[in-house]
């Protein structure tokens, strides 16, 4: 759920941040800029605790989680 949000934060951010940056709103553009840098952070902690959490062996986990 998380995971879906946060990505969908992400797309939303970049489209809006070239959208304001063709407008000529820098303050816009740098907002959105680092909402797209905290929903990147927030994709990538959602990512991690749905991995520890799985069923998966613990050596699958520490693969991936590892990389």
């Amino acid at each position: 759920m998380w995971t879906v949000i946060f990505l969908m934060a992400f797309i939303a951010s970049i489209i809006l941040a070239v959208s304001f940056d063709n407008k000529g709103y820098f303050g816009w553009y740098m907002v959105f800029i680092v909402v797209a840098i905290v929903s990147v952070i927030g994709l990538g902690v959602s990512i991690t605790y749905y991995i520890s959490v799985s069923d998966l062996p613990d050596w699958f986990k520490f693969y991936l989680l590892s990389r």
